[in-house]
């Protein structure tokens, strides 16, 4: 609106009202230059000179009216009246010279003007001048954020004005008003709202309502209520304001001085080009009627549109801002500091629409105005240069950005360093921090606005809420969730006892509060957060918003990890559709939906519907940022989750390098995005069998990990999982332990016990007990995993169903069969009805119901579990798929079971087929197919070439797994079996030999594997005719089956029993054949019990 320093004096002289009749009379020393132009040529050209230069000046023609401002005062200078009457004269024309370069932004020197003019006033004691000199030296130094001074040079022109004028007069309603804007612009909106209610109050007395000092007042409610984000009463108080303007021009006028707008590019550009001079301006008669009112009433369609904007309604904003730039444009003409102001306002709009060429190209064409009005340095500048900045920030265009930010840095640093230019730049910088990932530097850059706006403005102002907010926003990122809750708690806070609690900026809180308490996973209490967020958005914005569609995601996601699949893709649909309905089809919006939907479908492992929305989220980013940006790599990095779970690690690999690379560009390398991209690739790698590489990836996580968070913080315990899981692959169970239980100790004192990171965590620990075969350990934490999983998700989950399939792993190598069974279904049922009958958690379920049945040499059903688990897998994964090949292998081991051996070689041979040609000839998989058919071999009575089989095996296991594993014990126990039928007694009894010192170091000596190797030691020496060892075994076996357990003795074992008992018998063992029948007791109250 301008400072209006002037506006007294030139009502003075123009108005006829019995009021400012009243503030003549209380100026004595003050004469009516109207009346004295009567009676002297000098004071006749003084008048006319001023009125000159009144009328430019409220035309923005601002050096015109400082040349006729010179003038005046050159003649006065040269007159030779009355040496008092002078000093008045001259201390007006220093005012009104103050007034222009204040409008101007000409700051410095403004201030000299207005020093002249109060020494001026000292001289004569004029108190009145004097006072006015205080409002102009508090109007600098507000706009130089020297606000506690500014507030003290109102106070003494206050102080003054009460004095001379009383309290009911406009001056002081002026002074009133001028403080409001000082604390205005501090974001103390209550006590500048009541410095307005004052001023308002004086003019309220003296002049009508519909009068142009009521309806400035009008105008700064509606600026306190639109900063203060209460878009209804603002738009109300604009309305009333506009009118008031409405009715003292009469809206014919209106529809005179207001063209509609052209929306011609070309039209604009003419008028860009050169605006015709003034005394040529078909408006320029009406405005030396209208004076300033009708540029008043273009700032109310601009204040207007702004309120469209804030409310997200973009064409209704784009229509009234365009109209405002037309009407500037046909009145002031390209050059002035209006029109650069109309041409940021449509930036912001175009920015918000996501058209960022046509917004840069806006904030361009205002800065070149402000640029040739004001210079190069100007403070002016920054707003422009931020918001620039962000659209090459949106751009994903970061050097820009920075280029931008830093030309604001040096314009603030050049005129103050220390102001609120510099916090808005550093504000502004640390959100590239934010998009770059670069969480540590985002966070110094908000701390140091927070800084700059504390020391300037104190705590209680928005500014300090929002950084709060961002400092959270930080906090979180960083996964330090009890600092990011309390520093949001603090913005909310501030927010609720300057804004109240119906406000957006109250709404952002409740969303970055819900925000937190989703990465903790509580996510009822998010869902309550992100509701209020969302009420608040519709009761102030309206249905159909941006900020309502982004509400609808972040609920989306809470739906989708509460397992509520349908729910989430519902809401994600009716973002994307209010999104597009907004904006168009491909915005920022409707990528972040589609990849969402993506994470939905992988998560029930419908690949190729999460690959195809991947694909569209990355076309759509690629097509909006082009090759190197954050959104895109975030689309590869899914891709390459996609491919990895369809086990084409090398497509994966590939496509996580391009996520990488992009990272390092971008981010730089410690970075966290980065530190989970090279865990990735270490997966893939590990997939591939390419240990060594995985374990470089894992390294160069763990390292950058470290780095970023230290040893004591949640995500140190997430790196810990990283390493124990290397430790896994390498089989060095016991530092995985370690290192899982480091992790479990951090979880368990930041997050709790009923966590479901720390079911996480039980959940891994067991993984590595039940491979060192510590299975009591195992079926503990598992159960501890279940435990907490039943309690935080509920029956039907799909974490609850893993676990259960987990517990039914482990209870089949305890033997306890009808436990694994009852497992393995229980998982079977939730998965079907969560997934359905074709998914490849189902396949997974039937497959381990197959390995029961098996074990219960329940072959059929076996068969029929793995049969069902195959046709799933091809159907989805088809031929060339590892899963694939493990149920071809399984199908061939019940074949094996059932002496169908031509059956087991050909599912065997298929699933060797399949191993090679995606994981190599060395590999464990590969081992055991070769494993496999050495069996079926041999029970062809073919040695040569299942004794080759089993070497092929033994080779590849001691190089992958060492010397103490039990799948090297089982091919040494299948060489023994074939040296054995070979009659290579000695060759088989140290194959024996090894496989049974392997098994001492797994199992309990009562274990049915390590008997099973005692009696075929024992067989050898009896073929060999040692005797004395014969009786040495057979002892032993005897005392380490009477101390087993009979209850856990395996079907295996009798079985076993059976084939050996003619041996014993023929050696009149009478001990040994007592145990033996003790051994098929057991079995045989096994089998009634099944």
């Amino acid at each position: 609106m301008g400072h209006g320093i002037s506006k007294i004096s030139v009502i003075s002289q123009k108005s006829n009202s019995s009021s400012l009749r009243n503030l003549q009379i209380k100026k004595p020393k003050e004469k009516n230059t109207g009346k004295l132009a009567k009676k002297n040529p000098i004071d006749e050209k003084l008048f006319s000179l001023r009125t000159t230069g009144h009328r430019h000046y409220s035309t923005g023609n601002l050096d015109q009216a400082m040349i006729s401002y010179r003038k005046a005062l050159d003649t006065v200078h040269g007159s030779q009246q009355d040496a008092s009457k002078d000093v008045h004269i001259q201390c007006d024309i220093y005012l009104d010279m103050f007034s222009t370069c204040y409008k101007s932004q000409q700051y410095h020197q403004a201030m000299e003007f207005c020093c002249k003019a109060k020494d001026l006033a000292d001289k004569c004691q004029d108190k009145y001048r004097l006072a006015r000199c205080y409002d102009c030296q508090g109007a600098v130094k507000r706009k130089q954020h020297d606000y506690s001074e500014a507030l003290a040079q109102y106070s003494k022109a206050l102080e003054l004005k009460l004095q001379v004028l009383g309290a009911n007069h406009l001056g002081v309603a002026y002074t009133y008003h001028g403080k409001g804007h000082v604390y205005f612009s501090q974001y103390q909106y209550q006590d500048a709202l009541a410095m307005y209610e004052k001023s308002l109050e004086i003019r309220m007395k003296i002049l009508l309502n519909n009068n142009l000092p009521y309806s400035y007042s009008n105008f700064q409610f509606g600026d306190i209520n639109f900063s203060s984000k209460s878009y209804n009463d603002a738009m109300l108080t604009y309305q009333r304001y506009f009118n008031i303007r409405i009715n003292i021009l009469g809206i014919n006028k209106i529809g005179q001085a207001a063209p509609s707008f052209q929306t011609d590019s070309d039209m604009v550009k003419q008028n860009l080009r050169e605006s015709p001079p003034i005394h040529r301006n078909p408006l320029f008669h009406k405005l030396e009627v209208l004076g300033n009112t009708l540029l008043h009433i273009v700032a109310c369609y601009q204040a207007i549109g702004n309120v469209h904007w804030a409310r997200c309604n973009y064409d209704e904003a784009l229509q009234l801002m365009k109209k405002a730039l037309n009407i500037r444009l046909e009145i002031l003409g390209s050059s002035h500091l209006q029109i650069a102001s109309s041409f940021h306002s449509i930036a912001n709009v175009y920015w918000k629409q996501e058209k960022y060429q046509d917004a840069l190209h806006m904030y361009q064409t205002s800065l070149k105005v402000k640029i040739g009005l004001l210079g190069e340095d100007s403070i002016k500048h920054i707003d422009t240069l931020n918001a620039m900045g962000n659209i090459y920030r949106l751009q994903l265009k970061y050097t820009k950005a920075l280029e931008k930010y830093q030309s604001s840095l040096d314009i603030a640093s050049k005129n103050c360093s220390h102001s609120l230019y510099s916090a808005s730049t550093y504000h502004a910088m640390g959100h590239i921090y934010i998009d770059q990932r670069r969480i540590k530097e985002a966070l110094e850059m908000y701390q140091k606005g927070l800084d700059i706006i504390i020391d300037i403005l104190g705590q209680q102002n928005l500014h300090v809420a929002d950084l709060y907010f961002c400092i959270g926003d930080c906090y979180s990122r960083q996964l330090h969730f009890d600092q990011a809750q309390k520093i949001h708690r603090k913005s909310l806070h501030l927010k609720l006892e300057i804004l109240g609690k119906k406000n957006l900026n109250v709404a952002y809180s409740y969303s970055g509060i819900a925000d937190v308490y989703y990465h903790q996973h509580q996510y009822e209490d998010a869902i309550t957060m992100y509701k209020n967020a969302l009420d608040l958005y519709m009761e102030l914005l309206g249905e159909d918003k941006i900020e309502i569609a982004k509400c609808y995601q972040k609920l989306a996601q809470i739906q989708w990890k509460l397992e509520k699949d349908h729910e989430a893709l519902l809401l994600h649909k009716k973002s994307i559709a209010m999104t597009s309905k907004l904006l168009g089809d491909t915005t920022s919006y409707a990528a972040d939906s589609y990849h969402a939907m993506g994470d939905i479908y992988y998560s029930k492992a419908k690949y190729d519907d999460a690959l195809t929305l991947y694909q569209k989220a990355l076309d759509i980013r690629l097509n909006l940022y082009g090759n190197d940006n954050l959104p895109a790599a975030d689309s590869y990095y899914s891709i390459g989750d996609v491919y990895y779970s369809k086990r084409l690690y090398s497509n994966a690999i590939h496509i996580y390098e391009k996520c990488l690379q992009i990272q390092l560009t971008i981010s730089g390398q410690d970075n966290l995005q980065v530190c989970h991209t090279f865990y990735a690739i270490g997966d893939a790698y590990y997939a591939e069998d390419n240990y060594e590489k995985a374990l470089s990836m894992y390294q160069t996580a763990s390292a950058i990990g470290l780095t970023l968070y230290g040893n004591d913080d949640i995500f140190t315990a997430d790196l810990y999982h990283c390493i124990a899981n290397a430790f896994q692959q390498l089989s060095e169970y016991n530092k995985a332990v370690a290192m899982l239980e480091s992790s479990l100790t951090i979880k368990l004192k930041i997050l709790g016990y009923r966590h479901l990171d720390v079911a996480y965590t039980y959940y891994c620990l067991g993984e590595n007990y039940f491979l060192q075969y510590q299975y009591d350990k195992a079926v503990q934490v598992y159960e501890k995993c279940l435990e907490i999983r039943l309690d935080q998700l509920g029956k039907k989950n799909l974490h609850v169903a893993y676990t259960f399939c987990q517990l039914g792993e482990v209870f089949l190598k305890q033997d306890k069969y009808m436990e694994a069974l009852e497992m393995y279904q229980k998982s079977l049922n939730i998965k079907l009805v969560l997934l359905g009958d074709s998914n490849l958690h189902v396949a997974y379920s039937y497959f381990g119901n197959g390995n029961v049945y098996l074990k219960q040499e329940k072959y059929h059903d076996a068969l029929l579990m793995y049969q069902n688990s195959l046709d799933i897998r091809l159907s989805i994964l088809g031929q060339d798929d590892l899963t694939v090949a493990n149920s071809y292998y399984a199908v061939g081991n019940v074949y094996l079971k059932q002496h169908r051996y031509d059956d087991a070689i050909s599912m065997h041979q298929l699933a060797l087929k399949i191993r090679i040609s995606i994981t190599g000839k060395k590999s464990q998989a590969v081992a055991s197919c070769y494993h496999g058919l050495a069996t079926s071999y041999k029970r062809l009575n073919q040695p040569e070439e299942s004794l080759s089989l089993y070497q092929k095996s033994l080779q590849i296991r001691l190089e992958l797994l060492g010397i103490s594993d039990i799948q090297v014990a089982n091919s040494y126990n299948g060489i023994g079996d074939v040296y054995e039928m070979q009659i290579k007694f000695d060759d088989a009894l140290s194959a024996y030999q090894k496989a049974l010192n392997i098994i001492l170091n797994i199992y309990d000596k009562g274990h049915s594997k390590v008997l099973i190797l005692y009696q075929k030691i024992g067989r050898l020496h009896e073929k060999l005719q040692n005797y004395d060892r014969v009786a040495a075994i057979n002892q032993t076996i005897e005392h380490l089956q009477l101390q087993s357990n009979q209850q856990s003795l395996s079907i295996s074992r009798a079985s076993s029993s059976y084939s050996i008992m003619s041996l014993i018998e023929s050696q009149g063992n009478v001990l040994l054949r007592l145990a033996c029948t003790q051994v098929l007791a057991s079995y045989s109250s096994l089998v009634s019990l099944s």
